[in-house]
């Protein structure tokens, strides 16, 4: 637990377009557009983490995607009721789009709040509370009614309550202090050098990935010194401006379940009462800089964003972070926009790309070439339908517990096109392996980011994994494209 962290609020690999891998015969969009028919693509997200993989297939679907059964599984129930959260943030089409995706990497990733984002995460924990507890939660008047619960027991959901609740004000926590003593246990007597340690860690494994030949689109060296080591001594990972971040971001803070070691039976097992403790048990040596900030969602702005000047980037993974929000952010506001109808008054923005030879080139932007930003209002007197309407097609489906119960008998759970696992649970991959199509595509998050593995480490897990999905007729296939996927690609070998 004190290297990898009892809960992973953040994932440790690119974000991946699950459609992008779906075999071309069931989910290829030229097949789609030839035949005029629409079928479903069932894609399975187990135990990742975050969102990342959800967000970035959203995008995908809305720019011209096939229809998407998209299911979450997470094992742990804090997870999952970030994952709610954050949704609900993003998809907020009454907000202004900077002010959510700021919001958005704040909780993601900091351990502090302003005052004013404890107040929004109270606000919303309290719509949660209302949704997660109402008799039909797909007619609750919220985007939170794109979110299907109906595979999840009532006793998960009133532990989803007990989450929600957790996020009130009235729970009197210290998170400063919380975050050092997860700091102290991790660096032990070397706590006082850690500052070393972080040097290290950042230089000798983050810089040596790109310095090894990674191409530019998915580099960890995007992930400034400055930010890194803010983020290993104080947990703060997203700061904008002077804003003062004094009050605790509850939804880092989660329950550890434990037994102490009393005695020891007959057979030397250890023995003892079990006990819970609360507080802050997630990662501490891995920055949340590498789920959202080292890849661009839009390869075209890959050029832009990654771009050096005397060998230093002149981003930062904060900036491709808000880069890769803001794009799914004003994709799903151009939905909302056009299928309400009519000329807003909330503020919303979002960029049109124009086709090389379009236009007369006199438009107003930011001075890129063929680009030009464009103001879009709209009636918001019922912008959560809208919201709605704009999700049609993507259907999202949450579960958790114990997936070889529960996530195996929900409905054409065996014939997912696409199934990706997260790389903490790689033990689970060979049940998953035989449970799933043999048509279909299982993807495996690779462990290349971890600073606290070593390079023998990650070629020993890459191997395990392979010589697991070979005793079961899978092989891997190699990436064709030109930047690398942080991700291991399995088939079901040809009888």
């Amino acid at each position: 637990m004190d290297k990898l962290c009892a809960h992973e609020f953040w994932g440790y690999t690119p974000a991946l377009d699950l459609l992008s891998h779906a075999p071309a015969s069931t989910s290829g969009r030229s097949v789609l557009v030839e035949s005029g028919s629409a079928p479903e693509v069932s894609l399975l997200q187990y135990c990742c983490g975050d969102a990342r993989h959800l967000l970035r297939t959203l995008l995908s679907h809305l720019d011209g995607g096939p229809k998407v059964a998209y299911r979450v599984h997470e094992k742990d129930i804090e997870l999952l009721a970030r994952h709610f959260l954050l949704l609900r943030i993003l998809l907020d089409a009454s907000r202004d789009c900077k002010e959510r995706c700021e919001t958005f990497v704040e909780i993601y990733g900091n351990v502090c709040l302003t005052e004013k984002g404890e107040d929004e995460l109270c606000a919303y924990a309290a719509e949660l509370e209302d949704w997660i507890t109402s008799l039909n939660p797909s007619r609750f008047d919220s985007i939170l009614a794109a979110l299907d619960v109906s595979s999840l027991k009532y006793q998960e959901k009133d532990e989803l309550l007990r989450v929600f609740r957790s996020w009130r004000k009235a729970n009197k926590v210290n998170s400063i202090k919380l975050w050092e003593y997860r700091s102290r246990k991790l660096y032990g007597d070397r706590y006082d050098f850690r500052k070393n340690l972080i040097d290290w860690d950042y230089h000798m494994t983050l810089r040596t990935e790109e310095d090894a030949g990674a191409t530019v689109e998915e580099g960890t060296s995007i992930i400034h010194f400055y930010h890194f080591r803010t983020w290993r001594l104080s947990g703060m990972a997203y700061a904008f401006r002077d804003r003062r971040y004094n009050v605790p971001n509850r939804t880092l803070l989660s329950t550890i379940s434990s037994r102490l070691e009393q005695f020891k039976d007959r057979n030397l097992n250890a023995k003892g009462t079990g006990v819970t403790a609360y507080g802050y048990w997630g990662d501490a040596q891995n920055a949340p800089y590498l789920g959202m900030g080292t890849r661009c969602f839009d390869p075209a702005e890959s050029a832009r964003l990654f771009k050096k000047t005397n060998k230093q980037h002149e981003h930062t993974a904060v900036t491709v972070a808000m880069a890769n929000l803001e794009l799914l952010v004003r994709r799903f506001d151009a939905r909302v926009a056009a299928l309400a109808g009519g000329r807003p008054t909330c503020g919303v923005s979002f960029d049109v790309r124009r086709e090389e030879g379009e236009g007369d080139g006199e438009g107003e932007g930011d001075g890129e070439e063929g680009r030009e930003y464009v103001a879009v209002t709209m009636d918001v007197s019922e912008p959560h339908r809208a919201a709605l309407r704009a999700l049609e097609g993507f259907s999202m489906h949450f579960t958790t517990g114990d997936p070889f119960r529960k996530v195996k008998r929900g409905p054409g759970i065996g014939a997912c096109d696409v199934v990706c696992l997260g790389c903490k649970h790689a033990g689970d991959m060979p049940g998953w392996l035989g449970a799933v199509d043999a048509k279909a595509v299982v993807l495996m998050e690779d462990v290349a980011n971890l600073v606290e593995l070593t390079k023998d480490h990650k070629e020993a897990f890459s191997t395990k994994l392979k010589e697991m999905a070979a005793a079961q007729a899978w092989h891997p296939i190699e990436s064709v494209e030109g930047r690398k996927q942080h991700c291991l690609h399995f088939e079901k070998l040809d009888e």
